[in-house]
């Protein structure tokens, strides 16, 4: 609990941390929630009861991503300055200091992304009034919505914390979390066809119930994200109590 503290202290008491909080509140809450599905109305919320649920998983996906970036920062920072140096001397046990890291990222992300769904869905009725149409009565996200929700965001940020601590370098990190999705399995789709479906952020991806196809194989998806994060975690946990911080 010590180092667990000790490491929301320093998460918090960075500058980028807030910026990318305020940004996933303005993309989430003021564009996607406000603007795009409630005052311009994109999926006609007096016609589909769904309309909700649609602006709160797009949201979520935005939110996930940028959630992941206060941790993979900050631990490219510690390594960039050499500031987990004094980390690493301090802690008992590295494997502590280790998941005390992960711990608070999944915490910040989890509870901020929460709290962003629900003011988006404050915001959409908001700019729906300001739009001036009939909307009828939204249903709320089911259960399986929900979970698969806190699994893609959980996985976002177990990637993103598995690649920092592995790669050690802020800039890389960065390069490698968004290429990776955006080109890397983008091209490899290319081919292996219908076996893109096991490649980490593919999965990642799937995992988030889609707007228009529900994505299913939930399962699959579950298990090839969890594969991946707990085999590379490993190798992360390994190399982080082994190596020193140079």
């Amino acid at each position: 609990m010590h180092a667990f503290k000790a490491e929301l202290r320093k998460i918090m008491s960075v500058r980028s941390t807030y910026v990318w909080l305020l940004a996933t509140f303005a993309m989430s809450v003021l564009l996607v929630g406000f603007w795009i599905y409630g005052y311009k109305d994109v999926e006609h919320a007096g016609q589909n009861t769904d309309a909700m649920v649609k602006m709160m998983l797009n949201g979520i996906g935005i939110s996930g991503v940028f959630m992941t970036f206060p941790l993979l920062l900050l631990v490219g920072h510690e390594y960039r300055y050499n500031t987990i140096l004094y980390s690493l001397t301090s802690a008992k046990h590295r494997f502590s200091l280790f998941f005390s890291k992960l711990a608070v990222g999944l915490f910040l992300a989890v509870v901020w992304v929460a709290l962003m769904a629900a003011l988006s869905c404050g915001a959409f009725f908001v700019g729906q009034y300001f739009h001036h149409g009939a909307t009828l009565p939204q249903v709320l996200p089911s259960l399986e919505t929900i979970l698969r929700s806190l699994a893609y965001v959980t996985g976002s940020i177990a990637f993103g914390f598995v690649i920092a601590a592995i790669v050690r370098s802020m800039i890389a990190s960065i390069v490698i979390f968004l290429l990776m999705p955006s080109m890397v399995e983008q091209l490899l789709s290319l081919v292996l066809k219908d076996g893109a479906r096991f490649l980490p952020f593919t999965a990642l991806s799937n995992l988030l119930p889609s707007a228009n196809t529900g994505n299913p194989a939930t399962i699959t998806n579950l298990i090839t994200v969890t594969a991946y994060a707990v085999g590379f975690g490993i190798v992360a946990a390994v190399l982080f109590w082994r190596r020193d911080a140079n």
